[in-house]
């Protein structure tokens, strides 16, 4: 069986990080020449360079970061300069595209009368979770939108009628995992003569790949129940049209 190559990655870095705990007494000596390397990663931020870095370099290292282009000077004892190099090598892969169902649910009281009329193995699942949870017998799909995108992309897109999601795809080394940061779900509420976008939740998930997350929104003001988010992560090859919604 194939073993994912972020998988690969992290677990080498893992070992780079133990290792440098652990340095020969030769590598510590304060009185080893010091030399210059300059690292230029392709797929990694900065600050995602950066924390792969820093746990690496010794008492005498250092870093200048150049915005642009986009690259950090380190200067440390050879093995060391050495070893961060090979770490950042190992983490610098290209992001992972990703399909990503959501849905809004409103459950409420009831014997089950409102939901779907297809509906899905998972969101059986789910459905089976929030009367188990929450005593909610019954619950209404508002809207399920399907998303292809790619780590370190953002996306917005609406909801049904008033609501609207944002969120941005932060880049993980764990493929069993996908990351959405400043996760916004924000409702449209008639304010005067103005519509205004009110913001409901605003939050960061890590979503297991493969099963159904669900995300509590809170009460239901415009009836009795209240608001969830279902996600369902998957793997996705990057290709035309992404990032896009369907």
């Amino acid at each position: 069986m194939a073993v994912p190559r972020r998988l690969v990655a992290f677990a080498v870095l893992s070992v780079l990080l133990a290792v440098s705990t652990a340095l020969p007494a030769q590598e510590q000596g304060k009185g080893a020449a010091l030399v210059v390397r300059v690292l230029t990663p392709k797929f990694l931020t900065i600050d995602e360079t950066m924390a792969v870095v820093q746990p690496l370099l010794s008492d005498q290292g250092s870093v200048l970061i150049q915005t642009r282009p986009r690259s950090l000077t380190v200067k440390d004892r050879e093995a060391v300069v050495e070893r961060i190099a090979r770490a950042v090598e190992a983490v610098d892969l290209p992001p992972r595209g990703l399909g990503l169902s959501v849905s809004l649910l409103r459950a409420g009281p009831g014997n089950g009368a409102g939901k779907a009329s297809q509906e899905t193995a998972q969101m059986t699942e789910v459905g089976e979770r929030l009367k188990k949870l929450f005593n909610f017998g019954s619950y209404t799909v508002l809207e399920t939108v399907s998303f292809i995108g790619v780590e370190g992309n953002s996306a917005g897109f609406p909801l049904g009628k008033d609501f609207r999601l944002d969120f941005h795809i932060h880049r993980s080394p764990d493929t069993a995992t996908v990351r959405l940061k400043d996760l916004v779900l924000s409702r449209q509420q008639q304010e005067g003569k103005k519509p205004e976008w009110k913001d409901l939740i605003r939050t960061s998930i890590n979503l297991p790949v493969g099963e159904p997350f669900v995300l509590g929104v809170g009460r239901d003001e415009s009836a009795r129940g209240a608001l969830f988010l279902v996600f369902v992560a998957s793997s996705a090859r990057p290709g035309p049209g992404i990032v896009g919604v369907r």
